[in-house]
């Protein structure tokens, strides 16, 4: 709210309110006063004052206290009477003031919009009629600003019909758009119907066609039915004659076993003889050499009748499963055709090793939480420095609320950003209330989503970075150390990151 403050400092019998704005000439020009005084010579309430720059003129406090003094104070208002009065305008804003012409002269002044001058110079210099001047001058500046609130609120009004106008227009253009879309929707729905009709007819031709096919179907089945009688009778007499030749052959297996028994006496009879000493005839050596050759005669026999009785039972099992095959209309597979060979299981492909990640390079002999190292660490390129937000910040600043700490946090970041020109990334846990992410100089402030915490953002964005970016990692959790070592990163205590930040 604008002050008001009393007539002349020498009238004590009447007061006239004027605001202070109408007199920040002669503010203006005792503040000059002010900065050109020596300490001692200044109005001990204004002492104060005398240490601040103009802009402190925008305080209603300090206006207030500068015209306090002025009324108080006869050798502070001298000065400024001639301070102010040494200014041209102001002496002929004087020098022009007549009470006859008051009311010609404050509507020239008011035109000019130069009020607070000729307010100023009647104030304080206090000329005849000058109580008459200020109220005119207060009228003419109270209906400036009935004009000018009125002049806004019509501007306001204005503005309103414009954008009602061009809501009217947006939503014009929306039932253009909607009448438009429904004359689209209309036209792809007749459309659908002509081709549901279409599709109807195809489907009546192919159910007629697909009627025809399961009646020849039923014929082909009842061929099939009595093949299978046929292929079952048949089947029954190969079962009965390859149980007979499984007889034989067990048989023929046990006189195979006996004969080779024989044989291999023989052969150790006929080894016992050429071994020994007993000389035999060559009639005795003959009889040894046609026993050897019947055995192994009877021997392939054997052999011929056990392959015969294989390929018999195999012939049977091969046309039970073509019988199986034809009813479930699949091709039969022969029974001299060999299986296919399944593929070799391919071995997967080694992965690639994955590139160890740049390590972030410390002077040697120092250790990275020393200033001095840290300090070369940062102009590392491409360097990121990773910054676990509320780790950081409970740490370091717990004895702030939260939204402090964040702010806090963020602005260390923002000092190692500016110092050094490092890419910095601050993540937190959880959503922020207005932004999910956010930009604070150029440090990238991240807040995790709500099915994730932020250690898992830290993880996934590092296993994402480029394995040729160093990264450091401020964070005392444990836990996010181990994980993050182990995609090749370093780490940095959040203490010694905040000392070096400040």
């Amino acid at each position: 709210m604008t002050d008001t403050t009393t007539a002349h400092p020498t009238s004590s019998n009447q007061a006239v309110s004027v605001p202070d704005f109408l007199l920040l000439p002669v503010i203006e020009a005792a503040f000059s006063v002010i900065k050109k005084q020596e300490t001692s010579a200044i109005p001990t309430s204004l002492r104060r004052i005398s240490n601040f720059d103009a802009k402190t003129l925008h305080h209603s406090t300090a206006r207030t206290q500068i015209i306090s003094s002025l009324n108080s104070n006869d050798g502070f208002r001298e000065l400024v009477d001639e301070e102010f009065f040494g200014r041209v305008e102001a002496s002929v804003a004087l020098s022009s003031w007549s009470l006859n012409n008051a009311t010609v002269i404050v509507e020239d002044f008011a035109s000019r919009k130069d009020l607070p001058l000729i307010a100023s110079m009647l104030w304080l210099r206090r000329p005849q009629g000058y109580e008459f001047g200020l109220g005119l001058i207060t009228a003419y500046s109270s209906i400036s600003i009935m004009e000018t609130d009125q002049r806004d609120s019509q501007l306001a009004q204005v503005a309103k019909i414009n954008n009602l106008t061009k809501a009217v227009d947006i939503e014009k253009d929306r039932a253009r758009m909607a009448t438009e879309e429904a004359s689209r929707l209309e036209d792809e729905l007749r459309k659908e119907r002509q081709n549901r009709r279409v599709k109807e007819q195809r489907f009546e031709s192919n159910i007629s066609a697909l009627e025809k096919q399961v009646s020849q179907s039923d014929s082909i089945m009842d061929r099939i039915k009595e093949d299978e009688k046929r292929t079952a009778q048949r089947l029954e007499r190969e079962a009965s004659r390859a149980r007979e030749l499984e007889v034989r052959l067990r048989l023929a297996e046990k006189e195979s076993v006996d004969k080779g028994e024989k044989i291999a006496k023989l052969q150790e009879q006929l080894a016992s003889a050429l071994s020994s000493e007993i000389e035999l005839g060559y009639e005795d050596l003959q009889n040894l050499i046609l026993a050897q050759t019947q055995a192994e005669n009877i021997s392939a026999s054997l052999l011929t009748i056990m392959n015969k009785t294989r390929s018999i039972l195999s012939k049977s099992a091969s046309v039970s499963d073509s019988i199986v095959a034809e009813q479930k209309n699949e091709p039969a597979v022969k029974a001299e055709e060999k299986p296919v060979a399944k593929p070799e299981a391919v071995s997967p492909k080694p992965k690639p090793a994955i590139r160890d990640r740049a390590s972030v390079k410390v002077p040697q002999g120092l250790r990275i939480d020393e200033p001095s190292a840290l300090s070369e660490v940062f102009k590392q390129e491409k360097l990121i420095l990773v910054i676990d937000g509320y780790n950081v910040s409970l740490n370091s600043f717990s004895n702030l609320n939260l939204e402090m700490q964040r702010e806090r946090t963020i602005a260390c970041a923002a000092n190692i950003e500016s110092r050094f020109g490092t890419n910095c990334a601050v993540i937190f846990d959880g959503e922020n209330s207005s932004t999910r992410a956010s930009m604070r100089s150029k440090v990238h402030v991240v807040f995790s989503p709500a099915e994730k915490t932020a250690d898992d953002v830290i993880v996934e964005r590092i296993s994402v970075t480029p394995a040729d970016r160093p990264i450091l990692l401020v964070t005392n959790d444990q836990n996010l150390k181990r994980r993050a070592q182990g995609l090749g990163c370093t780490t940095l205590s959040t203490n010694a990151f905040v000392n070096f930040s400040k």
